[in-house]
């Protein structure tokens, strides 16, 4: 049994009886769920909550290899609802409601965030003008300033256009630091890529494929390192083991400092 394409595809012996053919899907179900959906999960509502005066994007995911129904902010302020299974979405509302002082403080938390702009866990000067015969954006960063030039009467937000700026620098940095990195500690990744992942800061494939969250950009060179090495170490060990938190404590060993930074935020 493997899959092709859009397709399920079933050797059988010539003894076998087919009308055992329901048994045997059925004894195969999670395996082929997990073929069809392999990591991806697969957004079910997209839709914002109002908690006291705020509305507040949220969307409900369902993803098989989940444990049990959890929430987390992503990067840009959305609420991410994660779901093992389609039978809990009818608990969401009570889950949502037990926690709404959590949702709300951090939401308030990334609401203030937005309101300056960071590089490498430091705050940048934003030195917006716009020019009446000026066709696009031109952006200049230097010194811990970001000047942005517009075309008069732009409706491009500043930070739409810096979110934009950090993820072509992202794309640089983050491939340049990795690379730097696995030669330092003998790692060898297949390939290195730059996202805007809406769950997570950094992801490794079995086949040794590193992608990383140019978000991080925004954070301190310590964690942004934190982020990588935890990636590159899934080279070796492609789980969360006793063997592969060795792995990271024995780069850096006081890793546990960091991961308090990110749980903090």
């Amino acid at each position: 049994m493997e899959k092709k394409g859009n397709k399920l595809e079933i050797k059988l012996p010539l003894t076998f009886q087919v009308a055992n053919i329901e048994k045997l899907l059925n004894d195969q179900k999670e395996w082929i769920k997990k073929r069809w959906l392999g990591n991806q999960a697969a957004v079910i509502i997209d839709d914002k909550i109002k908690i006291k005066d705020y509305l507040i994007p949220f969307k409900i995911r369902l993803n098989i290899r989940a444990k049990y129904l959890r929430m987390k902010f992503h990067s840009d302020g959305t609420l991410l609802i994660t779901l093992p299974s389609v039978k809990l979405q009818n608990k969401v509302a009570e889950f949502i409601g037990s926690h709404s002082g959590w949702i709300l403080e951090k939401y308030l938390k990334f609401i203030q965030r937005k309101t300056f702009f960071t590089l490498f866990g430091k705050e940048i000067v934003i030195d917006r003008q716009y020019e009446l015969f000026s066709s696009s954006h031109k952006i200049n960063y230097a010194n811990g300033r970001l000047r942005i030039i517009s075309p008069q009467g732009s409706d491009i937000s500043t930070y739409d256009i810096y979110s934009a700026w950090l993820k072509h620098f992202a794309k640089k940095h983050l491939v340049a630091r990795t690379i730097e990195l696995s030669k330092k500690f003998g790692f060898h990744p297949n390939r290195i890529t730059v996202r805007g992942q809406s769950s997570r800061w950094g992801s490794c494939s079995r086949k040794g494929n590193i992608s990383l969250n140019y978000n991080l950009l925004k954070f301190d060179k310590e964690m942004i390192d934190y982020v990588i090495i935890h990636e590159l170490c899934h080279l070796k060990h492609l789980n969360h083991s006793i063997e592969f938190w060795k792995e990271v404590e024995s780069i850096l060993p006081l890793y546990k400092t960091i991961v308090r930074k990110f749980k903090e935020m």
